[in-house]
């Protein structure tokens, strides 16, 4: 059985190509789930976006 321990929000400064490879990363992983805000927001100082995500900790329980 898994459930939700706790939440951590996030928010990722870098290239979308960057940010999108740690995402996967982060996707990949079965200690978390992680929700994303589909659209990138530009940065007002330079080239680069910034995208908000909420990163959920999952617990790993033993079935009964």
């Amino acid at each position: 059985m898994t459930v939700l321990k706790g939440s951590v929000h996030l928010r990722l400064s870098g290239t979308l190509g960057d940010i999108t490879k740690v995402l996967a990363d982060l996707s990949a992983s079965r200690a978390f789930r992680i929700e994303v805000n589909e659209r990138p927001h530009a940065n007002r100082h330079g080239f680069d976006v910034h995208v908000y995500a909420e990163l959920f900790v999952l617990d790993q329980e033993m079935p009964r």
